[in-house]
């Protein structure tokens, strides 16, 4: 019967190690499961015959078909493959992967090596084996997530802190993934809410261009050959499409400097915290931002609160995955008020965040249901944005109709308006 070598942390949060005989690996887990033990690295025991050990060495040195082992020349294809970079549906997938295989009675280390073989992301796979190789060194799995810097976000790493302190890790392992799906979500409804209007405006912009510098000069040459006096609709476009036929590098210039000015104050933190506070001033973009950061904040807190996270280490994690900078100040701000001896809801009445949310915080700190009260208002605020970007997507396509629509019927009616000018005073 062949032994296993196992890690497992018992109820005290003690390390413990040792061999088991049993007749295959699920087995082996099973009964260390059964004995309230969380198992953290289990693999089959080296045997004591020599000629064994160099049998189970060549083995290893083979692939599953049975031919030696070749390192693998370098592809341009998979040099590409590294530049690919590691996003939430990857994350998701190794999560919902390790929960499953959890519940089947695998170990984590097992679990690391079956989704480091299935990901298609060789940076990703190469994440993995680097935290495979610190949990067999020893080291818990929250540690050898962190030290792979940004992978992970920082609230995957604190919950499965706590898991392994209670044991119930492919629980966690859900609820993460549930978690990056649901802000996946909120965030690809905010941002295909504030793409509307900016396509509005591209359209509109392209569509003026094309009619300034191409259609308006050609009637130009028209009427001038004509010599009459044109209406003053008519002489609009034709001194507006020769002042933009001329300063025409101007502009351009203009909107590549403003490009590069965006670019570069996104990267500054002084300017990035103006832009963001004007982003939150305009009318319709900054309710959007504000409802979807509401949300993402309620939601958690809630969880983290949930799960025995001090608040002041809640409103630092949740601070570092607001993108918004003026609204993440606000939560250092609270996060400070609390150390000086006040209390959330006073911390976070501030005027980038709605009235709304101090007032039910408060509610919460008096009842003591602060995490249930936040879970609420995150639902709430959830809510709130998915009816927004349903309002908003139902009035952009009638408003860049009326834009364009409006913009073609002007040229239309200015040259019309001419051309039945030119064509009485013919007849006349």
């Amino acid at each position: 019967m062949p032994k296993y070598q196992y890690k497992v942390i018992d109820a005290a949060g003690m390390d413990q190690t040792g061999t088991l005989a049993m007749t295959d690996i699920k087995a082996a887990a099973g009964v260390l499961r059964r004995r309230g033990l969380f198992v953290v690295a289990l693999t089959e025991a080296e045997p004591d015959d020599f000629f064994a050990q160099e049998s189970a060495a060549s083995d290893r040195a083979r692939d599953v078909s049975g031919k030696d082992a070749v390192v693998a020349p370098v592809s341009l294809r998979g040099l590409l493959g590294w530049l690919r970079p590691v996003r939430d549906p990857d994350r998701i997938l190794f999560l919902r992967q390790g929960a499953l295989m959890l519940r089947s009675g695998l170990t984590l280390t097992q679990c690391l090596d079956e989704a480091a073989q299935t990901t298609p992301k060789p940076r990703f796979a190469a994440a993995l084996r680097r935290i495979q190789r610190s949990l067999q060194g020893g080291a818990p799995l929250s540690r050898a997530m962190r030290e792979e810097g940004r992978l992970f976000p920082q609230i995957v790493v604190k919950m499965i802190e706590g898991a392994e302190a209670s044991g119930e890790m492919d629980t966690v392992f859900d609820r993460m993934a549930d978690y990056l799906e649901r802000w996946a979500a909120l965030r690809t409804a905010v941002l295909t809410s504030l793409a509307y209007p900016a396509i509005v405006v591209l359209v509109s912009v392209a569509v003026a261009g094309f009619l300034v510098l191409k259609v308006i000069p050609k009637f130009v040459q028209f009427f001038a050959a004509r010599q009459t006096v044109l209406p003053w609709a008519t002489q609009f476009l034709v001194d507006l499409s020769a002042w933009m036929t001329g300063h025409r590098v101007g502009l351009l210039m203009a909107f590549l400097i403003a490009i590069a000015t965006w670019i570069v104050g996104r990267a500054v933190a002084p300017a990035r915290r103006v832009m963001d506070r004007v982003i939150i001033a305009l009318p319709v973009v900054g309710n959007l931002v504000q409802m979807g950061a509401m949300a993402h904040l309620g939601r958690t807190l809630s969880m983290l609160l949930g799960s025995g996270v001090t608040l002041i280490e809640s409103l630092r994690i949740v601070r570092g995955l607001i993108q918004n900078r003026a609204l993440a100040d606000c939560l250092t701000a609270a996060a400070a008020s609390i150390l000086s001896g006040g209390d959330l809801a006073g911390g976070l009445r501030h005027g980038a965040i709605p009235r709304m949310v101090p007032q039910v915080v408060s509610v919460g700190e008096r009842t003591g249901a602060l995490s249930h009260v936040l879970e609420e208002m995150g639902q709430f605020y959830e809510r709130q944005l998915h009816a927004a970007t349903r309002r908003l997507s139902a009035l952009v396509e009638p408003v860049l109709i009326l834009i364009i629509g409006g913009m073609v019927g002007f040229v239309y009616f200015a040259f019309f308006q001419a051309v039945f000018q030119i064509a009485t005073a013919g007849r006349r």
